[in-house]
């Protein structure tokens, strides 16, 4: 046998051993992993006076037939409390899908200062969910704040 015609051989059969794990392994929700990056937006406004707990005021629209999963199966539940001086704010992320979730998650606030926190939220299984809670101190005074929670891949 000639050796071009040996080193051919040696090609194709060194590339069909090197596509073995690409055939072989699933490619299920991968495209979801890498497109995934959504939002969701919350307005509120946090009344802090001192010696007494701060309230909370938010209002949210909803509209029939709204969609509000997010990242095709994320459900998204973002709460608040108060305590003296400070506001806890609690996310919780359900995955409604059959897929296993992983990706980042942060809380961007505005107000004051624009500020981005990380949430220790990074891998829901499916029929999961997953919760966080992030402290604010408060300064005393009415205080507004934007809020957008960011779902990334």
């Amino acid at each position: 046998m000639p050796p071009a015609l040996k080193a051919r051989f040696a090609i194709v059969a060194l590339m069909g051993v090197l596509l073995i794990p690409v055939i072989a392994t699933s490619m299920k929700g991968l495209g979801h992993i890498l497109v995934c990056e959504e939002q969701v937006e919350s307005k509120f406004t946090i009344i802090a006076a001192e010696g007494k707990s701060p309230q909370i005021l938010s209002a949210t629209s909803l509209e029939p037939g709204e969609n509000f999963e997010l990242c095709n199966g994320l459900l998204v539940d973002l709460r608040g409390r108060g305590s003296e001086g400070q506001v806890e704010l609690l996310v919780f992320i359900t995955n409604n899908s059959q897929d296993e979730w992983r990706g980042t998650v942060h809380l961007g606030l505005t107000g004051k200062q624009n500020i981005t926190l990380p949430v220790g939220i990074g891998r829901i299984g499916p029929g999961d969910t997953e919760s966080d809670s992030i402290d604010i101190k408060l300064e005393t005074g009415t205080t507004e704040i934007g809020g957008s929670l960011l779902l990334g891949p």
